[in-house]
This record gives C-alpha cells, structure tokens and sequence, in this order.
C-alpha cells in the first residue's frame, strides 16, 4: 500500500513527542512489510523555516517545501500555511492508497484528502483532539467527519469512548506501536528516577516538588516537547536549588535513558490519551507511579502504582520511596511492567498488521 501522512505541525528530528514517534515507529514497520509511506509536515520555528522562507523567496514562492530522507522515508516540510498545498499537490503525484491525518486541523487536512476522492483516516492520539473535532464539527459546516471516505482510530479505549460520547462515532482502537528495539535496553545501571517532559500539563510542579522530599534518590528530568527559552530559564532557576537532578536535552535515544532509570514518575495533569512512555519503560522492567487519568491505566495495567494528578506531593514521594525501598515490591512491579509491554495487542507486527488491515478495508468501502 502506499501511505501518506500528513500532520500541520513539526516533525522528526526536529520535534520528539508521543504523537510523532507513534507515526514514525508505525511507518518503519510498515517499511519492514513492504510498503510505501511519506509524511508530510511544518517546518520547526528556527534556521531551518528562516532557510526555507530565503529559498522560496529567491525562487520566485515557487518553492513550497523541501523534502528530505533523514527519517529512513520521504518527508515533505513547509510553511504551517503551506501544509495544506503541498498535500494536495502530492495527492496528485503520489495517488497514496490512503491518507493519514494526525494532531492540530487534522479535520481540515483530511478534508483536503477526502474532497480529492481519496480515502482518509484521522488518527486521535489525545483528549484534545476529540474535543477539536467536536468543536469543528459545530463551528463549520465543512467538516467531514461524518463523510463515509472518513475514519476514525482512536489509540486507546479510552479515546475511543470520549469518541463515541461526544461525536456518536465508532472508532477501532489501535494502540500506538512501540518497537522494543527502539526503546529496550540491553544493559542496565538503574540510578534516576525519571521524569519525561518537564511541563506543566504533564506534573513539572509535583516532580520538583517530589526531587525536594527526596533529596538523598537521584533524578534525571528528560526533555520532549522542546522547552521555549522562557520556559527553560525557569526550570534552570529551580533545579539549582535541587543538585538531586540531573536535566538531560531532547533526544532520540531513549534506550540510554531507560538504562539509566530504575523508576518512571508520571505526574500528568491532563487526559493523557495512552502513555507510551509507560510501555517503552516496561520493556526495560521499569515500573511507573503516574497519574490515574485517561488512557494511563490502560498502559500501566499492573506495572505501577497509580495516584490521584490532585494528590500532595508528599503521597507521591512516599509511593516512590516505597517501591524502592522495598525489594519484593520492585521485583514485582518489575515483572509485572515487563509483562504488561509484551502484551499481544501491543505487539508492534500485530499492530501494524491491524492498521493495515483495517486501512485496506477502509479504502474497499470508500471505493
């Protein structure tokens, strides 16, 4: 089959977050089964959009985006304002058998695909995205939600259900695909209590606060969605007073991280839709304490411990002073998070051969 993606928002390399790797580890699966796939994507603020607005304008605005192959696969990246032209002209060229909008305007995007006759799918991978579309499906009488050559896949039950309360829609739920290679590590030196994404919706306050309580555990805090200026002058100015914690930048190479961490701390504030850090930790043996919100306990199932987003910080580091003070309990959790990563629905062939499946059905039906 041949897949396009297309998201209004910045990509690998230049954007690491749950919603991109889902789409990344995806495609290179489906590059293992033999199948065509490209994504389409904004440009990341910076030198690189500055480059591309110098290099359209000594082009005449001929020049819409560029492309390059870094990912292992074609990706197309423009202006935000451009995302929408430059899948219509790829439409064109490329006929993909199937379309895959994700994340801000995927209505809009999918629109695009569904007004060239080509059948398409929205893949939710966040509370907010139900609610846009919700919100779109009220606000404009162009949406295609409810068009037959749509679909929506949801990435867990629980996005699945918000889908059938507020828009009255089935969606298949497909977990997001983790390759264990990716994330797995092969040797461990357990010694951080790791905390991914220092931001407010995902717990930054209680996580700091947590290091404070435990300033003999050592904690390492990981950067994702990439921190504004702003944002990391404040977390610099806090984290000198907690010498505990160790900051570490965005990376790709999550491997290291889990390799060095002995327990996940997921404080989220928000319906998180799924938690696929909760897994590629699992896939190491490393259990989780996070929030009992949205999609997490269906990630966690019984590798963790699961606390109210509104509990004091002092119940949170005693629920991680305990696991880790206790052998028996961590060995148990252990088990039990490596267990729960190696779930048959979350076994990355059966996923992408559920995806796939599911897709080539979608495009009889809409042909």
């Amino acid at each position: 089959m041949r897949l396009l993606f297309v998201i209004k928002e910045p990509y690998l390399p230049d954007a690491i977050g749950g919603g991109v790797l889902d789409i990344h580890h995806l495609i290179l699966q489906f590059l293992d089964l033999g199948h065509h796939c490209e994504v389409i994507a904004s440009l990341a603020p910076g030198l690189h959009h500055l480059a591309h607005r110098f290099r359209r304008l000594i082009s005449g605005r001929k020049l819409l985006g560029v492309s390059d192959c870094k990912n292992r696969y074609v990706t197309r990246r423009g202006s935000e304002w451009h995302v929408p032209q430059l899948l219509r002209e790829r439409l064109a060229e490329l006929r993909p058998d199937v379309v895959i909008a994700q994340g801000m305007e995927d209505w809009f995007l999918a629109g695009e695909a569904i007004n060239m006759g080509y059948p398409t799918i929205i893949r939710i991978v966040s509370a907010a995205g139900v609610d846009a579309l919700q919100f779109a499906e009220r606000q404009y009488s162009t949406t295609p939600i409810r068009n037959p050559r749509l679909l929506l896949i949801s990435n867990s039950t629980f996005i699945s259900t918000k889908v059938r309360e507020l828009l009255g829609l089935e969606s298949p739920v497909i977990y997001p695909l983790i390759r264990p290679d990716d994330c797995a590590a092969s040797k461990r030196q357990p010694e951080y209590i790791t905390f991914i994404n220092p931001s407010s919706i995902k717990g930054v306050e209680i996580a700091l606060q947590v290091a404070s309580l435990l300033p003999h555990r050592k904690f390492l805090f990981v950067e994702s969605w990439k921190l504004t200026r702003a944002a990391r002058k404040t977390l610099n100015s806090r984290l000198r007073t907690l010498p505990n914690v160790h900051f570490r930048p965005q990376s790709m190479n999550m491997q290291e991280v889990y390799s060095q961490t002995s327990l996940l701390l997921m404080p989220t504030q928000c319906e998180e839709a799924f938690g696929r850090i909760i897994v590629e930790a699992g896939l190491s043996g490393i259990p989780v304490v996070a929030s009992q919100t949205g999609g997490i306990p269906e990630a966690t199932s019984n590798g963790g411990i699961l606390l109210s987003p509104s509990d004091p910080p002092e119940k949170w580091a005693g629920t991680v002073e305990r696991i880790l003070s206790d052998r028996d309990m961590y060995a148990r959790l252990s088990r039990n998070a490596l267990l729960s990563a190696e779930r048959k629905e979350l076994n990355p062939d059966k996923v992408a051969r559920h995806f796939l499946e599911i897709a080539d059905n979608h495009k009889r039906r809409s042909t």
